[in-house]
């Protein structure tokens, strides 16, 4: 469950950022919510997902920790609403992480084909992007030195590995190409709860279902992991 500190800090980043009120939970349009409705209980593949280290600077296939709750975010680079959001799935890293909460663990993944394992990696390790303006700069969530000509905005990426797809399986399992999509995956890797397009204005709705996901899955995990003991 998200702190009380957190619950003040995301209206104040959304107020500041001019994004819409986090009264409203709905997705942007009807085929969204389709989209969404859809994608409820398919399981998904990481087949040919890798994940980068950064202390080694290399990449290698992705193999996610045992955990009750899996939130997984597509983005790409060139998408402004992806990276309009890092500083509140930043944020929520932060929150979880803070209060040891092992058993949901966050993936990002750069399933962009035009995106090359040397581009994510650098964008990772020094996070900025030119601008046309501060206040475009303020929308995403990221900073910019005053008075300097031809700054570039830098940006605050969640504290995780950044991952990328390598091939197109991945983007064909979640229906869409649009992005951002926020997927939430029990411990099986199945669908339990979707969101197509930005999760700024639902990010209590989102932080919600992590936590009722956990209240499900964390249980039962443990009843599986005593079967297998026994």
């Amino acid at each position: 469950m998200l702190s009380r500190m957190t619950r003040a800090i995301i209206p104040l980043m959304l107020l500041a950022t001019g994004s819409p009120s986090l009264v409203s939970a709905s997705p942007a349009s009807e085929a969204d919510r389709s989209i969404e409705t859809e994608l409820l209980h398919r399981p998904l593949s990481f087949r040919g997902v890798q994940s980068y280290s950064r202390s080694q600077r290399e990449w290698h296939a992705l193999r996610l920790p045992p955990a009750a709750v899996y939130v997984v975010n597509f983005w790409s680079k060139t998408c402004q609403p992806c990276l309009a959001e890092m500083a509140e799935l930043r944020a929520l890293v932060e929150e979880y992480r803070s209060q040891s909460r092992q058993e949901v663990q966050f993936v990002m993944i750069a399933d962009s084909p035009d995106a090359s394992k040397a581009e994510i990696a650098a964008f990772w390790e020094r996070p900025r992007i030119p601008t046309v303006s501060a206040a475009a700069c303020l929308k995403m969530g990221g900073t910019m030195p005053f008075g300097k000509v031809d700054a570039q905005c830098s940006l605050a990426l969640p504290d995780v590995a950044p991952c990328r797809s390598t091939n197109a399986e991945l983007s064909s399992q979640v229906l869409t190409s649009k992005r951002p999509i926020t997927l939430l995956l029990d411990g099986d890797m199945v669908i339990r709860q979707a969101f197509v397009g930005s999760i700024r204005s639902r990010l209590v709705e989102l932080s919600t279902g992590v936590d009722r996901l956990v209240q499900v899955e964390k249980p039962r995990r443990n009843v599986l992991a005593r079967r297998v003991a026994w």
